[in-house]
This record gives structure tokens, sequence and C-alpha cells, in this order.
């Protein structure tokens, strides 16, 4: 078992004279030098007593520098942090601890780490305890540095393990951050992640965990803990939680961030007389937070409250400003970090943890109406932080203008939010629907709705609702990890199949091949022993040919791989030609031009990167005969300009008629010297990858066949690029003589247009500008007529008008008006009358209604969308609109004249029979 006590006996605890002892309050066992302590030195068993001590000025980069020579003096390689975004992985968008660094490939044994053993200071974020953001201090942050060391040891090779390893970090903290030795705590535990599992010790001194040492020893499987072959030590010590222990800061934003406390204290206008108590205060109190006690959350400020002599409300609203600064702090560094890595946000993967972690930053600010300009901040951030991450200050205009376009959308958003809002707390009030969690969490990914503004404007109409204290972690859990595509085809009998050798990797231009079926799956799969025909995969459709048995052609109608094995389907196959020689024929017109649009969407690839910058990523690929498309990651429309410069570079790219090579190469040296821009297309397995490189420009991981030279994709031409949801556009395009049958078709559309305009070609344009502004002049003579008829019918429907109690009916049929004419109709009365409720229809090819209601009518509660839907229940068809304008169509025409006697009848109810005059 794990948490066997010989785990965690070690010969440096007994030869240093440490004694194991339970905590008398979590009852877990810790090894400490203080014989008399009766607690294990972690919150919330003991106070922050660091706390009590005198503040001293450490800076970040100070304990991260010693950090990193401790090791470096004791034979460990400093190796360079990777990008908060994990390109390398297809599990997790993000780089959540510094294990995930080496997870799976190095903890599985595929390929070597970069040093062994090794130490480095690694930025991290983690998002699933977002909702104790700004509540504890600092305890909790979404983005932090773990600096670690790690050693793997090999059956053939030890590098050091348990004991080493603590005595590394007693040393590190007692000599060169000179801890009391009697102050630490070596608390025993055991740590689960990423599929591996080990026992841990959980290092703490006066109240605070400031490090984990894990000894990762086994993997985890089914529920199982199987051991593993390497036994890796992995630690993590938080830079910002020994900046904070070391500084005896009241928090440890106080620690990070310097100068920026003191600018965002004063802008949220915390500098009362009590502020610093209050903030330390607060500290002290917060070690009893948890996403468990949330809720008490209050009762600490009513402690706080008491202790300072400030009534319960003003503390409120000063801890709500503290808490919303250190969220802003946190959110902010967090979002410059993810978006220099290239983060694009948007409503699906990794962009929609961006856009989760800007919007809570932005509905801080709304929610307490705080005096902070959040763009402002975000450059505080980058030049705080440029210094040490250059990638940042590289990418600061970007940050910036995305930064920027997202607090329009944040808006945008809430200013189509009232109209749902009011339509939820209305069913809630009926009964229709109850307020849970998991519907607030729906109501945000699909409305982007915070639950803070359904329940502020629940609580005015006199209806409770309780906010989810667990509402951000239920968020991250619904989006934190990738997504699987499942497979296309899923048959078990392959799993004991020999591996299918793949001859179009060892000639992509091979047409015709010879082979052995070795096996075969009924009704319709043929298993060969070798193909050239390639399996769809990495976006590339499959090869179609046929195969030739015994003389008898078979068309092969598609081809999948299920792990190293190719299946061929046909029509149908008998068991009986099992061991019988084939002779393979590909599509080869068909294969050719998919080659060259796969090869054309490398190149354009580089191009969009080279043109709208390194944040370019790839987020779908499709490469068929007649066209291909690319999917990537950007944070705006795409202009003609742009497109135009990426489709000429990308054809200079393919004039120049550069070499393509395809080649295997081990995956971290490839890693080394290309970098993670080679996940693009997504992330190969195994410790030998296929790379693809044109020439110097671009280098991806790739399985797919393509042409031997740039020249051989022949022209480029973009066809379409369009924005197919927010944060992703959609490249549509053409390589080789597919692009020539395009010019072919825009020639034949020009040809039509020049007899149809009666011009020649070279005069289209001029002709066409012409018409167009033809149309214009006769398109304002029709609003003009427009305009008088609608003044004359209006004339006539208000000499017909029916007085409703307080409100002025107006009701017209018509046989040959259409929507336009009607809605100039109704706007017409309603200008002149705010009290009118206009009723209009007309049967122009099929029935037309329009509905209009005045601002005084509203308030007296008559609105257009309830009034069509009376309407719609007599004469049929559909309809809807807002409060002042509705419109249907469809329907039995005949039944106008009762639907609106229905609805005269029903103003009748509620304006007179209800006394409203």
């Amino acid at each position: 078992m794990i948490n066997n006590e010989k785990e965690y006996d070690l010969n440096f605890f007994r030869e240093n004279n440490f004694v194991r002892k339970r905590c008398k309050s979590c009852q877990r066992y810790f090894w400490t030098l203080d014989k008399e302590t009766e607690y294990c030195k972690s919150s919330p068993c003991v106070n922050y007593s660091f706390l009590e001590e005198k503040e001293k000025d450490i800076q970040i980069d100070e304990i991260r520098e010693k950090f990193l020579i401790f090791f470096e003096k004791r034979n460990h390689k400093i190796i360079e942090p990777r990008p908060v975004l994990a390109r390398w992985r297809d599990d997790i968008y993000l780089t959540i601890a510094s294990i995930a660094v080496f997870q799976p490939f190095v903890t599985n044994g595929i390929i070597d780490p970069p040093a062994n053993p090794l130490v480095f200071s690694q930025p991290c974020i983690r998002l699933k305890d977002l909702d104790l953001i700004g509540l504890t201090a600092g305890r909790h942050l979404t983005i932090f540095e773990m600096m670690a060391h790690h050693a793997f040891n090999y059956p053939n090779k030890k590098i050091y393990w348990k004991d080493e390893t603590v005595r590394y970090c007693h040393e590190l903290n007692t000599e060169i951050f000179k801890i009391d030795p009697y102050e630490v705590t070596y608390i025993e535990d055991v740590w689960e992640g990423g599929g591996n599992a080990g026992p841990c010790f959980e290092v703490a001194s006066k109240g605070l965990e400031i490090a984990t040492l894990v000894f990762m020893s086994y993997k985890v499987s089914n529920g199982e803990y199987i051991p593993m072959p390497i036994y890796i030590v992995d630690t993590g010590y938080g830079l910002e939680r020994y900046c904070w222990y070391l500084s005896k800061k009241p928090s440890a934003f106080h620690s990070i961030y310097g100068d920026l406390i003191n600018w965002i204290f004063n802008r949220l206008n915390l500098n009362s007389k009590f502020i610093n108590e209050i903030v330390k205060e607060y500290a002290k109190n917060s070690i009893f937070i948890t996403e468990k006690t949330l809720k008490e959350k209050s009762n600490i400020n009513e402690k706080i409250a008491k202790k300072l002599g400030v009534s319960k409300n003003e503390i409120d609203d000063i801890i709500n400003r503290i808490e919303a600064a250190y969220t802003l702090l946190d959110h902010s560094k967090c979002l410059v970090f993810m978006l220099a890595d290239g983060l694009v946000p948007s409503n699906t993967g990794e962009g929609y943890l961006g856009r989760l972690i800007t919007r809570r930053a932005l509905r801080f600010i709304k929610a307490l109406s705080l005096n902070i300009d959040f763009k402002e901040l975000i450059e505080a951030q980058i030049k705080l932080w440029s210094h040490r991450f250059k990638r940042i200050w590289d990418s600061r205009e970007r940050i910036k203008e995305i930064i920027e376009l997202e607090i329009q959308k944040y808006e945008e958003t809430l200013s189509k939010a009232y109209p749902i809002i009011s339509s939820i707390i209305e069913n809630v009030k009926k009964g229709k629907i109850k307020i849970n969690t998991e519907l607030f969490v729906d109501l945000y990914d699909s409305q982007g709705i915070h639950p803070d503004f359904i329940i502020q404007e629940a609580n005015k109409q006199g209806v409770f609702i309780e906010y989810p204290y667990d509402f951000f972690s239920k968020v991250v859990e619904k989006h934190e990890r990738v997504q699987k595509e499942k497979p296309k085809l899923d048959l078990p009998e392959v799993n004991n199949i020999k591996p299918t050798r793949l001859l179009f990797y060892e000639d992509s231009y091979l047409k015709e091949f010879t082979a052995k079926i070795i096996h075969i799956i009924k009704p319709k799969w043929i298993i060969l022993d070798q193909t050239a025909f390639y399996p769809e995969g990495g976006g590339q459709v499959y090869d179609t040919g046929v195969l030739i048995i015994d003389g008898k052609r078979y068309d092969v109608k598609s081809v999948y791989k299920i792990n190293d094995v190719v299946l061929h389907e046909v029509e149908e196959i008998d068991e009986s030609l099992i061991g019988k020689e084939v002779i393979g024929k590909i599509n080869w017109d068909r294969r050719i031009r998919i080659m060259r649009h796969h090869t054309a969407t490398h190149t354009l690839l580089y191009s969009i990167r080279k043109i709208l910058g390194d944040h370019i990523w790839q987020a779908g690929a499709n490469k068929e005969e007649s066209k291909a498309r690319l999917d990537v990651t950007h944070y705006k429309k795409i202009t003609d300009e742009e497109i135009e410069k990426i489709e000429k570079l990308a054809n200079e790219i393919v004039l120049q008629n550069i070499p393509v090579k395809a080649f295997f190469i081990e995956r971290d040296k490839a890693e080394a010297k290309f970098g993670y821009t080679l996940y693009q297309g997504g992330v190969m397995g195994g410790k030998v990858i296929r790379v693809v490189s044109i020439g110097d420009y671009d280098h991806q991981a790739c399985g797919g066949t393509h042409v031997g030279r740039t020249g051989e994709i022949g022209l480029i031409k973009i066809i379409k690029v369009e924005r197919i949801q927010d944060g992703v556009e959609r490249f549509i395009y053409t390589a080789g003589d597919i692009t020539l049958s395009e010019f072919k078709k825009i020639d034949e559309n020009l040809k039509f247009l020049s007899a149809n305009l009666n011009v020649p070609k070279e005069k289209i344009v001029e002709a066409t500008l012409k018409l167009i502004k033809e149309l214009k002049t006769e398109r304002k003579e029709v609003e003009r007529l427009r305009g008088i008829l609608a003044q004359i019918l209006s004339e006539n429907l208000r000499n017909a008008k029916i007085k409703v109690g307080p409100v002025n009916l107006y009701e017209g049929i018509f046989i040959n008006l259409n929507s336009d004419d009607l809605i100039a109709l109704g706007e017409n009365i309603i200008k002149k009358d705010k009290n009118s409720v206009v009723l209009l229809a007309s049967n122009l090819n099929k029935p037309i209604f329009v509905i209009m209601t005045g601002e005084e009518a509203i308030k007296l509660g008559v609105k257009a969308n309830e009034l069509i839907n009376i309407l719609i229940k007599i004469t049929g068809g559909g309809g809807g609109g807002r409060e002042d304008f509705a419109q249907g169509g469809g329907g039995i025409f005949e039944k106008t004249k009762p639907a609106f006697s229905s609805i005269e009848e029903y103003l009748k109810h509620i304006l007179v029979n209800s006394k409203i005059n």
C-alpha cells in the first residue's frame, strides 16, 4: 500500500533526531524536530504565526534565483520552463504542475528527460480552485510558479530517492532561507495525478504549506496501483508561498506584486485607517476558508468586525473590495501569461478557459462598481513580468488588443442578458424550472450569464435564489480537459493482429503494390501484410482504388487504421481468401490532389502565422480531393488585405520549389530542434515521431502523404475565409489542377455576366457599378412612395381607432403590402401615439402579421410578443418578437379578423376589467 508507514520512515529522520507524531487536529502523521508540538504546523491546525513577525523586503526573483543555484551546485541542470499552454499534451490544455511537463512520455519511459537530475521554475495555471481565488489571501492562485527539482531513477541507473530529497529540502529551508528547523514539519500523505501516484510529504511551517515532495512510484489503472519501473522524484516548491512566508507580509499578493498592490488598493479606495489591520486579520482568518466552508465566510467578517470595533456592513464592504483587488491581480497576470503563449479567447477548448478568467475579472469590476481600468491593469502586469519572461513583452500589443475586444464582447453579452434573465425568473415564479448549480453552469456556457446577475434581479422581484458556491469549480471541471473524439471504427478483432507495413511512408508516389491477405473481418474488411492505401487520419481523407484478388476487382470504399493495423473496406469479402496474393492500385488522380492539398495546408499555415502572428494555432483541418480547409485560432476578422498577403506568401513558397522532406526522429530531439509548433496538427504518440519539413520554413509532426517539392503543389487559391465560431477562422482553398478548375468556373461566370450585361468582360465592373447606382436611386424612390403610402393608410386607421380603456387600438387588414410596408405603417402610428396598440396583416404570397405597442401601452402590461401568441393560436403559423414589436407569418389569412377580435377582448380583460385606467 502507498500509505504504509515504512514508505515514510527515512534514515534522514532517524539520523537527525526527528520524531514521528500524529496531529491532534487533523490526525495526520508528521515528522518534526519539535518534540513538544502536538500539531502538524499546517493550517487550519495552527494559525499563520509567521504573520506575527516583522515584515522583510524580499523579492520574488531573489527566491527563485537562490532555489535554482542551490540545486545547480548539487549537480542539477537548470532547464527552461515550458509555456503555460500544454501544447505537447493531448489530454489537458494548461500546464498544471511541473510534472505535467514530463507526462506522459518521460514518466512512462518512452523518452529520456532533458537532464537528470534537473531543476527549473515552471509557471503553472490551475483553475480548479477558482471559487477560492481572492478569498484565502493568496493560498490559492490561478497562476503560480512551481519551483521544482526532479530525478528519474531507472532500474539500471539510480539518481536519488527519498532520503536525499528530504535532505535537500531541509538544507534549502534551514541554510538558504534561514527557516528555524524546529518550525519545519514533514506531513505524510499520498499524491495522485495524471495517471501516476506515490507517497509524499507536505512541507509546512508556521501554518503555511510551502512545498510538496512526491515520490512517484505507481501507475494508476482502473483503481489499481501498479509499481512503475521508473521511480520519479517530483517536487513542488511554491514560489509565491515562499515569498509570502519569508517576507511576512499580510498577504501573498503584497509579497508578489510590490507597488502594484498599492496602486490597486488606492484605486479601490482601500486606504482607511483600519486597512492594514483588516488585511492582516483577514489573512489570519482565511485559513478556515475552503470550498466546503465558503458559505461561512460571513462569520469570519463578523469576527473581524468585533475585534476591530467596526460595523459589520463596513467590514463587508472593505473585504469585498480586498477580495476583488486580489482576484483582479491574480486573473490579470494569468491572462497575460495565457495570451502571451498564444491563447485566443473563445467559447470552446483552451479559449473557453481564457474567456472564463477574463469575464470573472470583469464581473468583479462591474458588480462592485470598481474604479479600475482593466486594460491599464493588464499593461501594468505586462511591464511587471516581461523582464523575466521575454515572450510577454514581445506579445504586448496583441495582448492589449485581445483584452480590448474581450471587454467589448462582454458588454455585448450583458446587453442581451436582461430578457433571458427575466424569462428565467418568470419560469422560477411559475414553478416551471428549479435553479441549481447545473442550470447555472449551462446558462453560463450557452449565454455567458453569471449567477450573480440572475440572483440580483431575482432579489428585486422578491425571489430568493441561493448562490452556488461551487459554481466555478463545476464550470472548470466541465472544460479543463480535452474532449477526445470517438474513433470512427472500433473492431476489437484487430488487437492481436501484426502491424501493417505502411508503404506510403517508404514511397508516397507508389501507385501499385502487391501484398498478402493476413486477416478478414466479415463482411467487408480486408487486412493486408502491407499497403500503399492511406488510412483516414490527421485530417487527410482515405485513399480509394481497387484490390485485385485472383483476377477479381474489389473496389476499396474506405480505409481506416486501428492501432497499427490498416483495414480496407470492400463491398463483401469471403474468409476463404485469407493468404491470397493481392495487387493494390491507388486511385492516383485522387491521391495526388489530396497530397497537393496536404502540403498546401502546411504551407498556408506557415503563411498565416507569418502574417497574423505566432498565436495562430491549428483548430482543425480537412484535406480532400476537391478542396481543403484549415481552421485556425484568431481573435478578430481577417481582412481582405491580410488574406491577399497570406495567399501571396504561400505561392511564393510554391514558386521556390523547395524540397518537402518527411523523416522519423526521436521526439525529444524534434522538440528541442523545432519547438512545440510541431504539434499544430495534434500530438503524435511514441518515442519516434514523423516530421514533415518544408525547407527551413515549416516543421510539423505529421502522418500524412505529401508531394516531394513545393512546386508540385501548383497555384494555391484561397476561395473563402469565414468565422465558424468566435475565435476560430476557417480557410477554404484549392491547389494544383483544382485551382485551374476554380478559375475556369470564375471565367464562365464572367462570360455569363458579360452576355447579360451586354458588355465585354473588361467592362463588367464598370457596368455593375452603374447598375448598383441605378438600383439605389430606384430604392430611394420606393422608400419615398412607401412613406407616402404609410402616411395615407395611417390617417385612415386613426379615423377608425378603437378605444380600449387607456390604449388606442389600430387594426388594418390588407391584400398586397409586404412586411416593410406594414412596419413603416406601424412606425408612423407609434411615433404619434405612445398609447397605441397596432395590429396589421397582409396576404402578399402568404399571410404576414405585424404587431406594435407604444411606450405607455407597454407600461400598462401590453406586450407585442404576448399578443402575437394570441393571434397565431387562431390563425396558425409562427411568430415572436419583443415587448414593442412582434411579427408572424403563415397560417390561414381568413382567420385574421377573429384573431384581432380575440386580442381586443384580451385587452379589455386586462385593461378595463382589471380597472387599470
